[in-house]
């Protein structure tokens, strides 16, 4: 989380807020060693909230993964009626969880940014791909 703000106390500055995703059992150091990645890809100055920090303080009062998806991408903010998050990135290879797919899958359903952090590079993904395994993110490259 960035400077020490709870996911409840999002910034109210007029920044582009973003949701960024990570492993359960991601370092707080892995996170900002992350942050700074995404800050330096992006073309523009942006709030980032990691998923861990909004997962604890708002998955116990949605209840199930479906409300907690929903209300990331559709949520907004009581105080000023901003939505939540405005993008949302995922780190990692492009496998995802459960959780993670809902989000970027409704995300992208509703016309919201969602981006894979690749090394140092933000490349926006444009599917969410159920297989097997689990669900994996396509940038529409081929490989």
């Amino acid at each position: 989380m960035t400077s020490g703000m709870t996911a409840t106390q999002l910034p109210s500055s007029a920044l582009p807020r973003v949701l960024v995703f990570f492993p359960k059992d991601t370092s707080p150091v892995a996170v900002e060693e992350s942050f700074s990645a995404v800050r330096a890809a992006s073309s523009l100055e942006v709030d980032l909230i990691d998923s861990l920090s909004w997962y604890d303080e708002r998955f116990s009062s949605c209840g199930t993964w479906n409300s907690w998806a929903l209300e990331a991408v559709k949520g907004k903010s009581y105080q000023n009626r901003r939505p939540y998050f405005d993008a949302f990135v995922l780190t990692g290879t492009g496998r995802v969880g459960r959780g993670t797919a809902t989000v970027a899958s409704l995300a992208l359903t509703v016309g919201k940014k969602v981006y894979r952090l690749d090394g140092n590079t933000l490349k926006q993904v444009t599917r969410v791909i159920e297989d097997d395994d689990g669900w994996i993110t396509s940038t529409g490259e081929t490989s």
